[in-house]
């Protein structure tokens, strides 16, 4: 499982007074000429206050106005006026406002709008720290398991941040299983910010703790190494793999090596396997980042097989400002293991950013066996990036490049250009076209483009394949408007 839903402190220069019972932020600016005297405030009135982030007034009252603020507003800025809001929010507010989101819950369990979650963790935030028993009988009283692991979630994590022994306690208390998996989750992750000690500690003893793994940590180790990487490395190394793997060793590696990259590459020597390559690809990136030529030359003293895993990332880093650089860095390696390997991991970081140069490295390096690895999957980056490079990457291909990759490039082009995927269909040797394939292609096709379609299906002169594409276009073009379709059927 994963950490409740808990928002961080946003820091604010600006002094926040308290809203009276509806709280609601607006841009609206107090007349500062107006001399009388305000008139007494009831409890549900608003409150008009200068908003420093500006934008719409919204009410915490108003799950609606919270939702629309979410997209009227960009989400961090967002985040932060709704949590200013809760700050400002009365304590006595917020069994109302828990109470308007629970019974929200409860009508639209699967709703995907995030807004609602965001509110829900800043209150339980702030509950959590004005009155944990309040916060903790909502928990108990919630009937939705769902809702109340939300809940729990979220609440103990507030917990944790305040008062972490009373956190513990509580878990402690709670019989084994999903609730107290969830719980045990939330309070090392909050305990884990100040405390990344206390909280592996916890981690180690508490046998509910499924919700972590190594993924997870990553973060906690990082954090710690910025301030102690020797100690954060010495405590990853007396924890089982299951808990610390790569990735918890990568978050050290970059920590340590913004500090101290000589101490962490000592380190990284000593480790093995995939916590090694793990954190030589970290130190060696993090350097790069710095002067991408000298951790190129340094690079060059590591053993071989620690080149040809670091080369691709440290390159990715110097593609990143200039890929033409990365490209000729990599065309100068001499070792054509190594080379190949660099030139994988690569590609790997370009496919998505840059398929146009992933494909130039394909090309240059004239390897067959990286182009069998390689090509469909810079493919299919360039079907969803770029519908016209896509294309014009299409019509260069070999009849042997089409066999390798003919079925994601139809599976790609069938929801993206059903026209250009019926020409791609129609350019392969025959020996290599699947009606399937053909069927896919026309139950994609565009409702407003049916008779091109229909057209197209009827000049197929191979009958299965006609009878496969006349399958797809009905089938879509029945449930989408049955009348035309039935029009179509008598042509």
């Amino acid at each position: 499982m994963k950490p409740g839903f808990l928002l961080g402190a946003v820091p604010v220069a600006l002094a926040l007074g308290f809203f009276a019972g509806r709280s609601t932020f607006s841009g609206t600016v107090p007349d500062p000429a107006a001399k009388s005297e305000p008139p007494p405030r009831t409890r549900h009135e608003r409150v008009t206050r200068q908003d420093p982030f500006g934008g719409p007034s919204f009410s915490l009252d108003s799950l609606e106005e919270v939702s629309a603020l979410f997209k009227k507003q960009r989400y961090n800025v967002a985040s932060a006026r709704l949590t200013l809001a809760v700050d400002a929010l009365p304590s006595q507010e917020i069994p109302r406002l828990m109470e308007m989101i629970r019974e929200d819950h409860r009508k639209n369990p699967n709703s995907p709008d995030r807004s609602r979650w965001q509110l829900f963790s800043t209150l339980s935030s702030k509950w959590a720290e004005t009155d944990p028993d309040a916060a903790l009988a909502f928990i108990e009283s919630t009937p939705s398991r769902s809702f109340r692991l939300l809940a729990a979630g979220s609440i103990f994590s507030g917990l944790a941040e305040t008062d972490p022994a009373r956190a513990i306690a509580e878990m402690q208390s709670l019989p084994k299983g999903e609730m107290r998996e969830q719980v045990t989750t939330s309070i090392i992750g909050a305990i884990g910010k100040t405390d990344p000690e206390a909280a592996l500690d916890l981690l180690e003893k508490e046998p509910s703790r499924s919700g972590w793994s190594d993924y997870s940590l990553r973060s906690i180790f990082a954090d710690w190494a910025a301030k102690d990487p020797a100690a954060a490395a010495a405590r990853a190394a007396s924890l089982p793999n299951e808990l610390v793997g790569e990735y918890s060793i990568g978050g050290i590696a970059n920590a340590w090596a913004r500090s101290d990259p000589d101490g962490a590459l000592k380190w990284a020597a000593g480790l093995s396997g995939e916590k090694r390559a793990a954190a030589y690809k970290e130190i060696y990136t993090s350097l790069a980042r710095d002067n991408p030529e000298a951790a190129w030359e340094r690079l060059r003293g590591e053993p071989g097989h620690v080149r040809g895993q670091i080369a691709g990332a440290l390159l990715g880093v110097v593609a990143d400002e200039s890929p033409d650089k990365a490209v000729a860095m990599l065309m100068a390696m001499k070792t054509p293991s190594e080379k190949r390997i660099a030139a994988g991991n690569l590609i790997d970081q370009l496919d998505w950013s840059n398929p146009r140069i992933a494909f130039e490295i394909l090309e240059k390096l004239d390897d067959p066996a990286l182009r069998r690895e390689r090509l469909a999957n810079i493919l299919y980056a360039a079907a969803w990036s770029s519908k016209d490079f896509f294309k014009e990457q299409s019509a260069k291909l070999s009849d042997r490049d089409k066999l390798l990759v003919s079925g994601y490039m139809l599976g790609e082009l069938a929801g993206k250009d059903p026209k250009a995927a019926q020409d791609f269909f129609l350019s392969l040797p025959e020996a290599q076209r699947k009606p399937e394939d053909l069927e896919q292609i026309l139950s994609n096709n565009p409702s407003k483009d049916t008779a091109s379609a229909l057209d197209f299906a009827l000049s197929l002169a191979n009958p299965k394949e006609q009878i496969a594409a006349l399958s797809g276009l009905f089938t879509k073009w029945s449930a989408d408007d049955p009348a035309a379709a039935a029009t179509g059927l008598k042509k």
